[in-house]
């Protein structure tokens, strides 16, 4: 699912499965999408955040605040825990954003986008709104300026303080995105993570 990741959506979404961690859930859902995103913050997608007046600490409390703090999560379900199906929703919303803007890697941007059409679809369809729209709309932020907001940059390019993310090979997919030495990495931070939390 996540073999068209740059490194800096990998590290989002591994960012996301640590705050999973330490907010005790055994499931990402697009609450922990976002606070990725932000704690991940060398991406064109904090940037956009931070112009909201968002941070990584805002943003935790503010996901707290909704979704609460979880049971224990066992050590052995650490390497695996699961997405909600709207996270996958997500990340293939940011799959299809990816194309859509001629790129064959997805980027930080691109889930943010994802996050950003899965919350436009619910309010549309007058479903309840879920994990990260649900924190989104709590703290007041209008999707349809945060989207454009985000298309301005993915569009036109840099601007202002703003680094031009295709420019970086940091930002560029690997072909082996998560090789047996970062794995064993994230299992072995993600255990500490556990055990400071117990």
């Amino acid at each position: 699912m996540l073999e068209n990741f740059s490194k800096t959506a990998l590290s989002v979404i591994i960012m996301a499965r640590l705050e999973a961690i330490q907010s005790r859930h055994n499931i990402i859902g697009t609450e922990m999408i976002l606070l990725g995103l932000i704690t991940e913050n060398k991406n064109t997608a904090a940037q956009v955040l931070k112009t909201f007046g968002l941070d990584r600490e805002i943003l935790r409390v503010e996901v707290r605040n909704i979704k609460g703090i979880g049971d224990k999560v066992s050590e052995f379900a650490v390497p695996i825990i699961p997405y909600t199906d709207t996270a996958k929703k997500v990340i293939k919303n940011a799959q299809k954003q990816s194309l859509y803007f001629g790129k064959d890697y997805v980027m930080a941007e691109h889930l943010l986008l994802g996050i950003v059409d899965e919350g436009l679809e619910q309010i549309h369809s007058g479903a309840a709104l879920s994990g990260a729209v649900a924190v989104l709309d709590s703290l007041e932020i209008d999707l349809v300026t945060l989207k454009t907001k985000i298309l301005d940059l993915v569009s036109v390019g840099p601007v202002g303080n703003y680094e031009n993310p295709y420019d970086d090979p940091e930002r560029r997919p690997s072909k082996d995105l998560l090789n047996r030495e970062d794995r064993e990495l994230i299992v072995e931070i993600c255990r500490k993570l556990t055990s400071e939390r117990v």
